[in-house]
């Protein structure tokens, strides 16, 4: 029996090639983009799912009046584990990866280095692979390597007890290689010095400090305790140590990434998820419209073997088995389609995904189950329709299944409308909304101006090569700075001033820059001065707007204000209040903000990490040789990377412009997917009335009011489509937007432009037929009548 349905079927298709193409074109382009989408959504929710402990991994951040830090102090982390005894382990590490000229023997390198407590590799899954982690609070000079470094430093040799030279000072001791940090991991590094480091490369009392909110810290909870309740438990920490305005916050370390508050990576996910759905159950609709479509041209066959004694199931096995077959075929052109847009689907969304793991059994026993449900779900609805007509009725010719008396069909029409119109919609904000972060006005100018990183002693040096930098005239300004205007995120907490109402806690950010600051990015004043040219006051501070409305008095300019948990730093004169811009990316809301010319904590100054310089359009590439040849005479040992500013914008909003280009195409797709069924649709149409259209033109009916009479029931259904995919993608691009402080308003056209488009497309695509079966001369349609 199986082998006659098998032939039946493949006659079918063989007789009937067009319908065969679109039904399993249409499943092929419907189950690839849900391959593509799945394969994407599987490697975003993989992050840090590799950890043996993630379970009972939390991460830690400090909140201050309803603000969160992002980060925790120092000092924070091995006090509570002092304290409580719920805390197994924590690992610590500085936000940030400075870079350190590293030498051995004749050979140099320039890496990011990530100051850390080696117990990190106690509690996340970082194999080591030769030497070992010491405990913490040993030996701050040592250092580790990832197996690559490890290569790289010093080829096939035995890394372990070899002595690395950093940044012409310091010696220090490889004690470990660990392996390579998978790519779908949030803590990323390749070479690793104990925290403690950082109390001779930079403060003393760094790995003690309780005012540096700058380090990221980690605990692994004992086996059992609710998270929750620990939490709850921590929140009066600070009360015994007189900071009652601040407590500690753990964050499930598992749900890191997705939830990562201040993105949107979980909603990005839930969103190419319905996607997916909706995507492939537009692909289905077109099984179902094309399967049912077909009715009155299968019912005698069914009403006939109905007649010699074929039971309704046995031909719903039969129709169920077609579909699969189906199905199982547009699978295979589906695997085909992956594999072929592989590379391009990688360099869209920035992940590599190697063919090997399509392959896998894993990913094959998905694909197969995904072929087999497809095939079910849309074989079903025809499988039951087509097995339900009486023989008796159908042999009579009597026939209640064409197109124009089909309300299930048009159903399914419109639903594939809908849900093509509403990603259409989605996908135009997504792109304007991207668009206008990337584009949006920051508050500085950011146009023309190249920077690059102050290494060694250029960090505190800089003054003799910003003088001989301004000797040539194509280079308008000079500044230099601890941060980038637009990355500000060292923060201080605990401000106060005269006349500050006690229950009031600010925090801000805060960073140094030298006195052509303002003048290099075009930032305006509010009130009173920026810093005096050639005069460093370190007393001297600048605050923005939102700091001066923050502290809530009548002319802040003049009065002086004191971090309260940096003993030994000095009150500091307000001299200036610079107009608000963004000192984070822009989709976050303005905070506070203090600029120093030499802010310190402890006995160590933020030291300037960039410098910024304003060059005249034009000739640039010979600007930018000036600029490395000057900075290799002053630096030569450290090596040179300059780039445009504009650059590190189109970073920020990396992850949204991926977003951005992937539902843009995946729209298109649904709506060639519906397109494709429309097609179809209107074929079989055509071919139901050709009788009833030769005998119109012969009574006198013109070609377009022939192709009205066909096309008006598509075009209704497409027209109806929007109007019910307008409020949907309201609701669904409102939830999106939710998560951005500064966002696009919503324009009447961005719902008219792909509704109108898709409604063109659907018109193009009924026209073909429509236009094919008015040409037709009546006399080849009713010769045989």
């Amino acid at each position: 029996m199986l082998k006659n349905y098998l032939k039946i079927v493949i006659r079918k298709i063989r007789k009937h090639k067009a319908y065969s193409f679109i039904n399993i074109a249409g499943l092929a382009v419907g189950m690839a983009c849900t391959i593509l989408i799945m394969l994407w959504v599987q490697d975003e929710m993989s992050y840090n799912q590799y950890h043996k402990n993630i379970e009972d991994i939390y991460w830690m951040v400090e909140w201050s009046r309803g603000e969160s830090l992002w980060g925790s102090v120092t000092a924070l982390g091995p006090a509570l584990k002092k304290d409580y005894p719920e805390i197994k382990n924590i690992a610590r590490y500085a936000n940030g990866k400075p870079r350190f000229l590293i030498q051995y023997k004749d050979k140099s390198f320039f890496e990011k280095t990530l100051f850390c407590d080696y117990s990190i590799f106690e509690i996340f899954s970082f194999p080591i692979i030769n030497g070992n982690a010491p405990p913490d609070k040993t030996d701050p000079y040592i250092i580790m390597l990832s197996q690559k470094k490890a290569a790289k430093f010093f080829g096939s040799d035995n890394p372990v007890g070899k002595v690395l030279h950093i940044d012409n000072q310091y010696d220090l001791k490889v004690v470990g290689v660990f392996q390579d940090i998978p790519q779908n991991s949030t803590i990323r590094f390749d070479v690793i010095v104990p925290l403690e480091f950082a109390n001779i490369a930079y403060q003393p009392t760094y790995s003690e400090d309780w005012s540096n909110d700058g380090n990221q810290t980690y605990l692994h909870l004992q086996d059992g305790i609710d998270y929750t309740d620990f939490d709850a438990k921590i929140k009066d920490f600070y009360n015994s140590r007189g900071k009652e305005d601040r407590w500690p916050v753990i964050y499930p370390f598992k749900d890191y990434y997705l939830a990562d508050w201040g993105r949107n990576r979980g909603v990005n996910v839930r969103l190419f998820i319905l996607v997916a759905i909706l995507i492939l159950g537009i692909a289905c609709i077109n099984f179902m419209n094309l399967s049912t479509a077909r009715s009155a041209q299968r019912a005698k066959e069914v009403a006939i073997r109905k007649v010699i004694g074929a039971e309704r199931r046995q031909l719903i096995k039969q129709f169920l088995g077609e579909s699969l077959l189906y199905s199982l075929s547009g699978m295979l052109v589906a695997g085909l389609l992956v594999i072929s847009a592989l590379p391009l689907f990688e360099e869209i969304s920035g992940k590599p995904i190697e063919i090997a793991f399509l392959l896998s059994p894993r990913v094959v026993a998905g694909c197969v189950i995904v072929a087999l449900i497809t095939g079910i779900v849309s074989g079903s609805y025809p499988a039951l329709f087509l097995s339900s007509f009486g023989p008796g009725v159908i042999l009579k010719g009597y026939n209640d299944f064409s197109l124009k008396r089909s309300m299930s069909r048009k159903l399914l029409v419109l639903g594939q409308f809908v849900i093509s119109i509403s990603i259409s919609i989605c996908s135009l904000f997504i792109y304007k909304q991207v668009d206008y972060l990337q584009n949006a006005n920051w508050g500085f100018d950011k146009k023309n101006i190249v920077y690059f990183t102050l290494e060694g002693p250029l960090k505190q040096n800089y003054i003799g090569l910003k003088s001989e930098l301004l000797s040539n005239p194509r280079l308008i300004s000079i500044t230099a700075a601890s941060h980038t205007p637009g990355g500000v995120w060292y923060g201080q907490s605990g401000w106060e001033w005269d006349g500050k109402d006690p229950e009031q806690h600010l925090w801000s950010r805060v960073f140094n820059s030298d006195p052509d600051f303002i003048e290099t990015f075009k930032i305006g004043m509010s009130e009173g001065r920026f810093f005096r040219k050639n005069k460093v006051v370190t007393n001297e501070v600048v605050i923005n707007e939102a700091f001066a409305r923050r502290m809530n008095v009548q002319n802040p300019v003049g009065r002086y204000i004191k971090e309260k948990n940096i003993n030994d730093n000095a009150s500091s004169r307000i001299v200036g209040i610079v107009k608000n811009y963004h000192i984070a990316p822009f989709d976050r809301q303005i905070h506070p903000m203090i600029i120093f010319q030499n802010f310190k904590w402890g006995s160590s100054r933020m030291d300037f990490r960039y410098m910024f310089i304003k060059i005249r359009p034009g000739n640039i590439s010979a600007t930018l040789d000036f600029i490395e040849n000057t900075v290799k005479k002053h630096n030569p040992e450290y090596p040179f990377n300059c780039q445009l500013y504009n650059q590190y914008f189109q970073h920020i909003y990396h992850d949204e412009e991926i977003i951005d280009n992937i539902i843009r195409g995946f729209a298109f797709l649904a709506i060639f997917i519906s397109c494709l069924g429309l097609f179809g649709l209107a074929s079989f149409a055509t071919e139901q009335r050709k009788k009833e259209i030769g005998i119109r033109k012969t009574l006198g009916a013109s070609i377009p009011s022939v192709m009205y009479l066909l096309s008006k029931e598509f075009i209704k259904w497409v027209i109806l489509s929007n109007i019910i995919a307008i409020p949907l993608a309201y609701y669904f691009i409102n939830k999106w937007l939710e998560n951005y402080a500064y966002k696009i308003e919503f324009n009447f056209w961005f719902f008219i432009i792909p509704g109108a488009a898709a409604l063109i497309i659907a018109l193009i695509t009924v026209s073909y037929q429509t236009t094919r079966a008015a040409l037709t001369n009546p006399v080849d349609t009713l010769k045989y009548e």
